[in-house]
Parts: structure tokens; C-alpha cells; sequence
């Protein structure tokens, strides 16, 4: 009968050691960890790329993803290179302050009805993070996030 207390106490140990265990882990990234990326949702289907590339001169900034098949989504976003956090609508007048564009294998749209917010943005390092959403030639793009490095090839303004 001890024996079988033991076992039982034992076993209630391990189950509970499980349970901590468990429960402590950290919930994986929704960015795989992956530094710099776009993410988003396509018309309710998850799009991500890791694959992603940012320029800026003295004017403007963009991110995009790297490289396009063709086939696959491409999201780029532009904005002023003296942007700050707080959020901005997008447009589709190449003389706007903040654009996006969309791509796949039906076509290019410049999108015209959307926002962006930049959430941090650290001018010294060139490291930007943001969200981002809008609707293009039928397609609904949400929950977008984005983080990049602009290049340091141009002084970036204060």
C-alpha cells in the first residue's frame, strides 16, 4: 500500500512538473525569428517573407520583398524618409507621402484606400517596424506588419 503512495505521489510530481514546464515556454514568434520580414493576410490567407529588402535616399523609404516569381504576392511599401511613429493613410498618387503597391500573377495594383503605422522607428540604426492595411483590385490585405533596415548609404534626416 506505501509503495502504491508512492507511485501515485510520484506520478502527480511528474504530471505537475509537466504542467509548469509547459506552461512557462514562450509562444513562438508569428515571425519565425526572423529580424526583418512582411506579413500579412490575403484576402484571410497568411502571407510571409523573410525575404526583405528597404531603400531610402534623402526623400523617401520603401520596404518590399526581395525577390517575385511572378506568381507569388509582393507588398512594397513607400513613405517619406522623415517619417515618424504615428499612422498615415495610403495613396496611390505618386506625389502622396505614404503609398503600397500589390502584385501577384493577375497583376499590379496600386492600392488607394489603406494606412500604415509606424510603431518604432530608430533613425540612427535605420531600423523601422510597422503595421499596415488596405484593399486593392479585390483583394483585402490585414493584421500587416513589416520590420527592415533601411540602408545607411544616405543620411537619413532628424
Amino acid at each position: 500500500m506505501r509503495m502504491k503512495k508512492v507511485i501515485n505521489f510520484c506520478g502527480w510530481v511528474v504530471l505537475l512538473s509537466l504542467c509548469v514546464g509547459l506552461s512557462s515556454c514562450s509562444k513562438k514568434d508569428d515571425n519565425n525569428g526572423d529580424p526583418f520580414y512582411i506579413k500579412a493576410k490575403i484576402n484571410g490567407q497568411s502571407y510571409y517573407t523573410a525575404d526583405v529588402g528597404a531603400s531610402s535616399n534623402e526623400y523617401t523609404a520603401s520596404v518590399s520583398q526581395m525577390s517575385f516569381d511572378g506568381n507569388e504576392p509582393f507588398i512594397m511599401i513607400s513613405f517619406p524618409a522623415e517619417i515618424t511613429v504615428g499612422t498615415y493613410n495610403l495613396s496611390d498618387d505618386v506625389f502622396g507621402d505614404c503609398q503600397s503597391y500589390y502584385q501577384d500573377g493577375s497583376g499590379y495594383y496600386p492600392i488607394n484606400n489603406g494606412s500604415i503605422t509606424i510603431t518604432e522607428y530608430d533613425k540612427t540604426k535605420g531600423l523601422i517596424k510597422g503595421t499596415f492595411q488596405f484593399t486593392v483590385g479585390g483583394f483585402t490585405i490585414t493584421d500587416g506588419e513589416f520590420s527592415a533596415q533601411l540602408p545607411s548609404s544616405y543620411p537619413l534626416p532628424d
